[in-house]
């Protein structure tokens, strides 16, 4: 295999991922890979039979090929690449995944897939799955943090273009492959990596799949270097690179992209979503459901309802009007005038309500979105402090002003960290909401989901992570 420059970001990068010893890493880590990994399933459980993923499964099914690796709750096995790019469909179709507020990133929709499928492929232990969970997110989010004010506004989708060589690297420290090899795989992930930000604009399912088309050409990278096929190991500060190419921008300095001693473990960070929508809406969903809530609201006295973000143009992705026609499901999880309408109306944003059979059957909370509007910040607001690494708009309010009908007008603002830092979801939540979407879907009934909790928390404990799978997705 060629011989490689040891000075290259992306072999930075690669060190981190297959250098890193499992006992060098703290338990925290582990917990929190532990609790995303039970989130993650929640979200499998809960989009295993939405749109896209019924279709993708089948589409699998019908290719067939060698049993490498489980389509979760679809009791069917195929070839390893098929699998990751199912599992992550599914991971992904409800957009209630993770997000990494750094480098605005949903990680464990490439993270989860790859190292839970390529685990089972390779008959490793639930430790080693963990491992590679962990030191993938790692990657991820270093370089999704140094991309991130490099940026420039190009609206490539940095999931799937940054988080391929995350997932790149957790393929990697499952199949053992060298340093060297690792550096060869980012290449060819470089290769593939690819994604924008038309599919939910267009609002079309295509959105849901984007991260598994990174996480499936992921493993197709890993298993290639294994081959000996090469990749461009100047893959992000080349002349080429990912920086110049897709960013328009220089290369981070080394230092940016390697651990400090000291730092918290990436996986630490990430933020468990509490619903079935875009992000960048939560702060107005919080922010409605404390409103309804505190004041007894009722809808049919409301005059009218206005939200309003500090940078508006900043929440463009989810300035849709709702409507019936076309992919409702998609439509409703890009639309905050939606979503504030279902936290006014029902006083709950429960993943139940979001299918697609239920906002077709929800013609109040339609017909209520319709009064919705957005408009501009009409004054300026104090920002909330934010962890160092955050954006400052990260602390600025999101706001919802209700007009009733009798002249009255209730106001809640509510911000970004709020919302995914100071109220952020523990484990007991992710309980409760794999139980919610386990019951949702039908995938697995209660006693089984109780089941699956408890096996999850002493996952590590599994000396074959296939006997986990088998047994419980």
């Amino acid at each position: 295999m060629q011989k490689l420059n040891n000075s290259t970001l992306t072999r930075i990068l690669a060190e981190l991922a297959i250098e890193t010893k499992t006992g060098d890493l703290p338990e925290s880590a582990f917990t929190a890979a532990k609790k995303m990994t039970l989130d993650s399933i929640a979200c499998v459980a809960g989009g295993a039979h939405e749109p896209g993923s019924v279709e993708a499964a089948e589409l699998a099914g019908e290719w067939g090929g060698r049993e490498d690796a489980s389509v979760f709750f679809h009791g069917i096995k195929v070839p390893l690449p098929h699998a990751v790019f199912v599992n992550s469909i599914m991971t992904h179709a409800l957009d209630f995944d993770d997000v990494y507020m750094p480098a605005a990133l949903h990680v464990t929709s490439l993270l989860f897939p790859t190292a839970l499928s390529t685990a089972e492929f390779v008959k490793a232990g639930g430790r080693e799955y963990l491992t590679a969970f962990i030191l993938g997110t790692e990657v991820a989010c270093l370089l999704g943090k140094a991309s991130r004010n490099r940026r420039n506004g190009i609206n490539f989708l940095q999931t799937s273009v940054e988080g391929i060589f995350g997932a790149t690297a957790a393929a990697c420290r499952l199949l053992k492959l060298s340093v060297d090899e690792t550096v060869h795989a980012m290449g060819i992930a470089y290769a593939q990596a690819s994604g924008n930000r038309q599919a939910p604009t267009d609002l079309v399912l295509t959105k849901r799949m984007q991260p598994a088309f990174a996480a499936r050409d992921a493993v197709y990278a890993a298993l290639l270097a294994k081959k000996g096929i090469t990749g461009a190991h100047r893959a992000l500060e080349g002349e080429f690179g990912l920086f110049k190419i897709y960013y328009i921008n220089t290369p981070p300095a080394e230092n940016e992209l390697r651990r400090r001693k000291d730092d918290q473990w990436q996986i630490e960070r990430l933020s468990i979503k509490k619903y079935t929508s875009c992000g960048t809406s939560h702060s107005l969903i919080d922010a409605a459901l404390k409103l309804a809530r505190e004041n007894n609201l009722d809808p049919d006295d409301v005059e009218h309802v206005e939200i309003s973000w500090a940078g508006r143009n900043k929440a463009a992705l989810v300035a849709n009007s709702f409507s019936l026609e076309g992919n409702v499901q998609v439509n409703a999880q890009f639309s905050a005038p939606y979503c504030v309408a279902l936290a006014l109306v029902r006083r709950t944003c429960a993943p139940e309500l979001f299918t697609e059979k239920a906002i077709r059957a929800d013609l109040k909370t339609a017909e209520f979105a319709k009064r919705v509007y957005m408009t501009d910040m009409d004054e300026k607001l104090a920002a909330i402090p934010v962890p160092e690494d955050l954006r400052p708009e990260n602390g600025m309010p999101h706001t919802v002003k209700v007009f009733l009908k009798n002249g009255r007008k209730l106001r809640q603002d509510h911000s970004p960290v709020q919302t995914f830092f100071q109220d952020a979801p523990g484990w007991d939540f992710v309980v409760e909401k794999l139980k919610s979407c386990a019951k949702m879907s039908g995938v697995i009934n209660n006693s089984k989901a109780e089941k699956l909790i408890q096996e999850t928390d002493k996952i590590e404990k599994f000396d074959s992570i296939s006997e986990f799978i088998t047994d419980y997705l």
